[in-house]
């Protein structure tokens, strides 16, 4: 007995131990989630929130030994203390008890609009805390409630797969040697040094080896988007320094995630859906129009600006009559796609869609919601009126001859749409000039520039730099070298014809969205490489016309089926077209409608797919798929020895209770779990490493029952010791021909027979079982 009480003495400090270890190793992971979400206070609140919940527990487990649900629940109750006075003092306690929705929505936006790392604040800052109490109490279930120490360092130790998985950025290798030092503390804390000092640094160096080798077979992802093969998020966000940056970035992606589908318009028809319009140019940079007020999207909106003469006369009952079906597949943006020339817009009822978080943006044809972001299966039909100009004269609108509108526009409520900030390079305006020359009106100098930008001269390129602003001497620079070079994409171009066409006095924007061609009968599916920026110009009267300026790309596919591949114009000395090697790195504009394989879309399908791009990992569609096989193959191996010791269990209880020999079954699995945890040395006599049989404790006098039952009493409390007899009586009686009818009492005996053998055993006893080892002959015992 005294013996039993010094046993018990020793693990009372366990849980203290394991809970300080556990609690680094959410300080690491809380580190190693700096690639993911910014560093700032939610770090260290996390951290408070963490300690609190695994160490109260485990003070009330050390404090109070038989304490284990009771000593998870108080834990539980100090993490969230720790919660809701941060959350107090950051003033939103009172936002989440009135209106908690509003709250949620503001994270929503931060994640899917944020880049890595996401800034933590508000609502998401709350709900991070939230996740980390939960994690801490899982932690902390599995370390005091159940004694599984390494399972409970493995909880924050998971969070470090969300840095590889979610970015390109791979765990540093002082974090994963941290975590796998932390994890191989716990296994030796459950293993005292003296029963197998070697454990530990084992311990250390496979964690490490395993992570490692993981770490390496992530295949590297984009840092905006969380996930490119079922999302793909809009180019126009809150808070994006520059649209047209980001939407070059996406365009290098060129991912084949389905952003939306549509039905409606005739087969062959060209479709443009605007997401935003950019109007204000500073310092080199485009700024959406993105104010909104109470206007609802189901009101309608006059095509024509407000500072239109022909604005006051135009009526609702003027809203055009063509209707197209858009249903929402994978995108994520808080600006709704729009037909272009879309005055009004009409909810389908067989869909949850909320058209009242929908309001116009002031002065444009475009919308956005300031609370919500565009989801799966959102269906909607929008009433428009487009005006492309590759489609004019229709139904929506006539330029006629164009003489009605002078090239430079003198009224002044467009004002603000010509407008170009000092220091415009005088060749920018030059080139304007010369591409337009001759042309005595507006849609002459707007069909001109767009011919001169399509005659040949300029290749599509979708590796041209572009980096507007980035010399604040020269804010033009960009644009000086495309039109040197004569090499780009539709960022390239619909900001250099804009600029231009406001350099000869005529309004001009820029749209930013998606090019399709309808496919006819049935829905058209618009995807992510369909992403497409175009200018605008304003007409009065008729309202604002697209042009396409740009020779390929997702707008020459929408026009004529077609699509340049990058680089096959390369203009010589004169500006004519010259034949050129593609230059190294080139993409295709168009590899899916390409008339053979190439790099981009080989014929034997080993090509990107899903929104792989430049950023591709160069293991191949293999590489990935055999590391997660071999990492999944590891843990099956590791966990086999567990779980053919689950099936044995569950066999004998099942023998227990309806079995013809339940007394052999009980006593069975008591003498396996003895094993398991060392209390019972193999049939040589010789302990194995860990155990504990030692030279102090010998093995049993004989391999019958009562023998073995005398010889964990040894090793055993009171109460387990009795259990033991009980069920070595049972066993005997039962083989010499006697009945037992007392199964509950078996069941009784055998439960506090393992809870005592179990109660200072280490975590190797549950994952790692002796006794299905067959070299340690286990079954002479049972005899």
């Amino acid at each position: 007995m005294r013996e039993a009480h010094r046993r018990d003495d020793g693990p009372r400090l366990r849980p203290l131990a394991a809970a300080a270890v556990v609690i680094a190793l959410f300080g690491v992971a809380l580190t190693g989630l700096g690639s993911v979400l910014a560093s700032g206070e939610w770090a260290r609140w996390s951290l408070a929130v963490a300690g609190a919940t695994v160490g109260v527990a485990a003070l009330a487990r050390s404090l109070l030994p038989r304490l284990r649900i009771g000593a998870c629940v108080e834990g539980l109750a100090a993490g969230a203390v720790v919660v809701v006075a941060q959350v107090h003092a950051a003033g939103r306690l009172g936002e989440w008890a009135t209106d908690p929705d509003a709250l949620v929505r503001e994270a929503r936006l931060a994640i899917y609009a944020g880049s890595a790392p996401v800034e933590v604040g508000g609502g998401l800052a709350d709900l991070v805390l939230v996740a980390c109490l939960a994690l801490a109490w899982i932690a902390a279930l599995l370390l005091v409630g159940m004694g599984a120490l390494l399972l409970a360092g493995v909880v924050p130790a998971a969070l470090l797969v969300i840095g590889p998985v979610v970015t390109s950025m791979h765990v540093s290798a002082g974090l994963m040697a941290a975590c796998g030092a932390l994890l191989g503390a716990l296994l030796w804390i459950g293993a005292p040094p003296r029963r197998g000092w070697w454990r530990g640094a084992l311990a250390v160096a496979l964690t490490v080896a395993l992570a490692a080798g993981l770490g390496a077979l992530l295949p590297p992802s984009r840092d905006r988007v969380w996930n490119t093969a079922a999302i793909a998020t809009g180019p126009v966000w809150d808070g994006v320094p520059d649209v047209t940056v980001t939407l070059g970035e996406d365009l290098r992606e060129r991912g084949d995630t389905p952003v939306l589908r549509y039905t409606g318009p005739s087969e062959g028809t060209a479709t443009r859906f605007t997401l935003a319009v950019l109007t204000d140019l500073e310092g080199g940079t485009w700024r959406p129009e993105e104010d909104t007020g109470e206007d609802s999207v189901l009101n309608p909106r006059s095509p024509l600006d407000p500072g239109d003469p022909m604005a006051p006369v135009w009526s609702p009952s003027l809203v055009a009559s063509g209707a197209m079906s858009i249903r929402v597949e994978g995108l994520l943006s808080t600006w709704l796609p729009l037909s272009q020339g879309t005055q009004r817009v009409v909810p389908d009822g067989a869909t949850g869609w909320a058209a009242s978080d929908w309001r116009w943006v002031a002065e444009t044809q475009t919308a956005r919601s300031e609370s919500g972001v565009t989801a799966r299966d959102d269906a909607y039909t929008v009433v428009a009126c487009p005006l492309l100009a590759g489609q004019m004269p229709n139904a929506c609108g006539s330029l006629d001859d164009g003489s009605s509108w002078p090239v430079a526009d003198p009224a002044p409520g467009l004002a603000a749409y010509r407008a170009l900030p000092e220091g415009v390079p005088a060749e920018i305006a030059e080139a304007a000039g010369q591409a337009t020359l001759g042309a005595l009106t507006r849609k002459d100098a707007a069909e001109a520039l767009a011919g001169w930008f399509r005659s040949g001269s300029f290749a599509y390129d979708e590796d041209a730099p572009y980096t507007p602003g980035a010399d604040p001497d020269d804010p033009y620079q960009t644009m000086s070298a495309f039109l040197e070079t004569r090499r780009g994409y539709c960022v390239h171009f619909a900001t250099a014809f804009a600029v231009m066409a406001r350099s000869l006095g005529m309004p001009a924007r820029i749209a930013v969205g998606y090019a399709s061609r309808s496919e006819g009968s049935g829905w058209t599916t618009v995807t992510a490489r369909d992403l497409h920026a175009w200018p605008e110009v304003y007409f009065e009267g008729v309202g604002w016309v697209a042009y396409e300026p740009t020779p390929g790309g997702a707008g020459a596919r929408a026009d004529d089926g077609s699509g340049a591949a990058a680089g096959t114009a390369d203009p010589g000395p004169s500006g004519s077209p010259a034949s050129a090697p593609t230059p190294s790195g080139a993409r295709s504009a168009d590899p899916g409608a390409a008339s053979g394989p190439s790099a981009a879309d080989p014929a034997d399908g080993s090509g990107p797919v899903n929104g792989a791009g430049s950023g591709s990992s160069g293991l191949g569609p293999a590489g990935p798929v055999a590391g997660l096989l071999a990492a999944l193959a590891i843990l099956v191996a590791a966990l086999a020895p567990a779980a053919i010791r689950w099936r044995r269990r569950r066999r004998r209880r099942r023998g227990i209770e309806e079995g013809a020999s339940p007394a052999a079954d009980a006593w069975a699995e008591l003498v396996d779990t003895a094993l398991d945890t060392g209390a019972l040395a193999p049939v040589s006599g010789r302990a194995p490493s860990g155990g504990r049989a030692t030279a102090s404790s010998p093995p049993p006098r004989a391999r019958t029952p009562e023998a073995v039952a005398e010889r964990l009493g040894t090793a055993m409390g009171a109460g387990g010791a009795a259990a033991a007899r009980a069920l070595a009586d049972a066993v005997v009686a039962e083989r010499f021909g006697g009945a037992v009818s007392d199964r509950a009492g078996l069941r009784r005996d055998l439960a506090d027979g393992i809870r005592d053998l179990l109660r200072a055993a280490p975590l190797r006893a549950r994952f790692w079982p002796r006794s299905v080892v067959p070299r340690l002959r286990a079954r002479p015992w049972r005899r």
